[in-house]
């Protein structure tokens, strides 16, 4: 069985970041948003910039967990 192992992400984990980030998002929130505010949203909180400034943020600590493969990312 596969040890869960968690990663403290970095700028070298945005793409990885940034996709579960949008799917997670998305699937929560779609059905009550309009395809134009979804977009919206994504592109200005879940842009490169912003992930960027999250990660490096001293208030925030954002992990991607793994079993395996990745299966969640999250933020504290």
């Amino acid at each position: 069985m596969s040890q869960l192992i968690l990663q403290k992400a970095n700028s070298d984990n945005l793409i990885t970041l940034q996709k579960i980030s949008i799917e997670t998002f998305s699937s929560t929130y779609s059905s009550l948003n309009s395809q134009e505010n979804m977009k919206l949203y994504v592109s200005e909180s879940l842009s490169d910039f912003q992930l960027i400034a999250v990660i490096r943020s001293s208030s925030s600590e954002c992990y991607l967990a793994y079993k395996g493969v990745l299966q969640v990312k999250f933020s504290r």
